[in-house]
């Protein structure tokens, strides 16, 4: 009941508090616009002092020295960091794991009670920045209650299929991208296996995804092996012992063809279910490739048994003799298909470097093969933005939204560039349009964190901050950032503290 109780109140952004509560013990949520801000419970394992305990971030002595240091009014959190016994970091990321304990231990009740106060949300309260959505679901993923499961999802061998609403139920969940992409292809199509991993297997750059398209035709990756030559033997004995005329017994055939035919179906359906659970060891391009290419060179050679003997090696030599012809022949045009797509990665890979100007020349190469891939537009924005040349950067992304509107990582990068110009109000509306819709990484809460402070909204820029160090510890620039936040907070301790890491880096 509690879970879709949670469910139905964020899709509806409900606004107020959510009391559950369970033979004396009582867990408050409170919501804004839908998403889970804070949580507060009475049970005293899901206090923040003990989760910090657990998770080595905290001693008993210090929680006790600090208890006693503490002023009636006074929050112990703050006497903790004070103190020097925690830094704002670890207490936020303690804050956000007691959500997590929270919201977690509310999935499975069955027989709990609860009560809404609308437009209830006390000032004391504030949003710790969690993903509503993408929380409950990867607490969902870690239910190990198989009676829970079982009651909501019916036994292993129940079949499920999309009602007629589905789309319009899916449109409301707003999942991300990448699993929405997933749960359109629920429907039943006869090339199951084909359409399922067809487009799982992205390009990042700089860590984020952005480019769909197939795994084992990646012109970037190299095999080895001798799977696919396997491969083109068994196509080979397949197609030659079907199609020629041999003078054997025709259950001696019929076995051979079977032991076959089971050795490379089997083999082929292991590599695409590895492919399917993401395990990236077995090249499925080498055996399919391997497969038809045996199975077309087996029609050929079982024809020549319809020669006399004396003449089946010449044919045979000659039918070898065309296949080298046309696999070189095959090579210039795969090589002019694929080069966009090279050029990408070698832009991607000058980007990694930080170097600008070749990862700029190289998608330009590539757009000059495929100048309607909103894609490649998004990466030159991103290199033109890292040369500082933000007008062109602008120009490469809003071509970019042209051919793909709304495109969620080609935004965020754009919102960077605003800011870098000068237009922080325009750059939150843009970061917090895409906020859930793509992976975050550090360097993006750190503009984020200083687009919000050069807008007033230093709770929030302290959030986002906050969380671009816990993504990367190593970099000074959003301590730098922080101490700025905190200086004008009145924070004096804990700016002149940011500032000293950031220093130090």
């Amino acid at each position: 009941m509690i879970p879709f109780v949670l469910v139905h109140l964020h899709q509806a952004r409900f606004d107020g508090t959510l009391r559950v509560t369970q033979q004396g013990s009582v867990k408050l949520l409170f919501f804004q616009r839908g998403e889970i801000a804070m949580a507060s419970s009475n049970e005293s394992r899901d206090h923040l002092a003990p989760i910090l305990i657990r998770e080595g971030k905290l001693k008993n002595e210090q929680l006790d020295l600090a208890r006693k240091s503490a002023k009636p009014g006074t929050s112990l959190a703050r006497v903790l960091v004070q103190m020097g016994f925690l830094t704002s970091g670890e207490l936020f990321a303690g804050a956000r794991q007691q959500l997590r304990q929270i919201v977690g231990s509310l999935l499975c009740l069955t027989d709990a009670q609860y009560s809404l106060e609308k437009d209830h949300f006390p000032r004391e309260i504030t949003s710790l920045n969690v993903d509503t959505r993408e929380m409950i679901l990867d607490l969902v993923r870690k239910i190990t209650e198989r009676t829970f499961i079982l009651s909501e999802v019916g036994s292993p061998d129940t079949r499920w299929e999309p009602v007629p609403a589905f789309p319009e139920m899916l449109a409301a969940l707003r999942p991300p991208n990448p699993w929405k992409e997933l749960a359109d292809r629920a429907a039943p199509r006869p090339d199951d296996v084909a359409f399922a991993v067809e487009n799982m297997y992205p390009v990042r750059i700089r860590g984020r995804e952005f480019v769909p398209y197939h795994p084992d035709w990646d012109p970037t990756r190299a095999g080895a092996g001798a799977s696919g030559a396997v491969f083109g033997i068994a196509g080979v004995l397949i197609s030659f012992f079907y199609f020629a005329k041999l003078d054997l017994p025709k259950e001696r055939i019929k076995s051979i063809l079977g032991w076959v035919t089971r050795f490379a179906v089997i083999n082929l359906a292991f590599g695409f279910s590895l492919r399917l659970a993401g395990i990236d060891i077995i090249g499925n391009a080498a055996h399919l490739g391997g497969l038809i290419t045996g199975l077309l060179l087996g029609v050929f050679f079982a024809r020549t048994y319809s020669a006399p003997a004396e003449e089946r090696f010449g044919r045979q030599l000659r039918i070898l003799a065309g296949a080298a012809v046309l696999l070189v022949a095959l090579f210039p045009p795969i090589i002019k298909a694929e080069k966009p797509r090279l050029e990408s990665f070698y832009g991607e890979i000058a980007l990694q470097r930080a170097d600008y100007t070749a990862a700029i020349a190289h998608f330009q190469k590539a757009l000059a093969q495929s100048p309607d891939d909103a894609i490649i537009h998004g990466a030159l924005g991103y290199a033109l933005a890292g040369s500082r040349r933000y007008d062109e950067a602008m120009g490469e992304y809003k071509r970019a939204l042209a051919l793909q509107p709304g495109f969620p990582w080609v935004e965020v990068n754009m919102a960077a560039t605003y800011l870098a110009q000068g237009q922080p109000g325009t750059a939150v509306e843009l970061f917090k349009k895409n906020m859930g819709k793509t992976t975050w990484e550090s360097e993006d809460y750190r503009y984020y964190g200083d687009a919000l402070m050069q807008t007033g909204d230093l709770n929030g820029a302290e959030a986002a901050l906050l969380q671009a160090i816990k993504l990367d510890p190593k970099d000074a620039r959003p301590h730098q950032l922080l101490a700025q936040v905190y200086t004008k907070l009145g924070k004096t301790a804990d700016a002149e503290r940011e500032a000293k890491f950031g220093s130090s880096r």
